[in-house]
């Protein structure tokens, strides 16, 4: 049996858990069964990689998806700076706040058919892209990137393990995507859709008497 025959098996069985229907995939309650799927997951990944050539095209749309995230990172840590500077006009309530957090996210975000770029190889994995890539953001819900400490790291060229390849330049969150979040190189160049998020979190934190919260109680 080939790889392809192989990556249709297993994603048989991958809807045999989620359906087969990518706007409408059954949830995952069970540890057992989230821990099966991943493991199929990490099996078809590992089975598309192995089957993906690095042809000129295929650096290019590695690269053009790499250069959007990284865009897409660096607004965010811009954004997070500006909020963080402008946290003490905010705040500007002190018989209500208490402290504050800023916490942004970047994640594929499937939207329906548009989510997913159809190439012109497709039918040479044999891999239903739409579904997978459903799951893939299904299973990791708010997945790939969550600090922007994290872009700090960007001086750094991260075309390392299945990304290794000498004429790319790539992030961090590039290195995320397909080293820790089960998209394969197919998948990454035919990710469409893009969730960028940043978010101010006031917090009050009192007891019953009105007596705050302080930090150094739960050291």
């Amino acid at each position: 049996m080939g790889n392809r025959e192989n990556i249709i098996e297993i994603e048989n069985k991958i809807k045999q858990i989620v359906g087969d229907d990518p706007d409408g995939l059954k949830l995952i309650i069970s540890k057992e069964v989230k821990e099966q799927l991943e493991s199929l997951l990490f099996d078809r990944m590992c089975l598309l990689n192995g089957m993906f050539e690095w042809t000129p095209l295929n650096v290019q749309r590695v690269q053009k998806v790499n250069d959007h995230l990284k865009f897409l990172s660096d607004s965010l840590l811009e954004r997070y700076l500006a909020i963080e500077s402008k946290s003490s006009i905010i705040c500007d309530n002190p018989a209500f706040d208490y402290d504050y957090e800023i916490d942004g996210s970047l994640r594929f975000s499937y939207n329906g058919d548009r989510s997913i770029l159809h190439l012109e190889d497709d039918s040479f994995y044999g891999s239903d892209f739409n579904l997978m890539c459903a799951t893939i953001d299904m299973y990791f819900s708010q997945n790939t990137w969550k600090s922007p400490l994290f872009v700090k790291l960007d001086d750094l060229n991260w075309n390392i393990e299945c990304l290794n390849h000498k004429d790319l330049k790539l992030c961090y969150v590039t290195h995320c995507f397909c080293c820790h979040g089960l998209f394969s190189i197919p998948d990454f160049i035919r990710l469409n859709d893009f969730w960028a998020e940043i978010m101010f979190t006031e917090q009050s934190i009192t007891q019953q008497d009105g007596t705050r919260f302080m930090k150094e109680d739960n050291l």
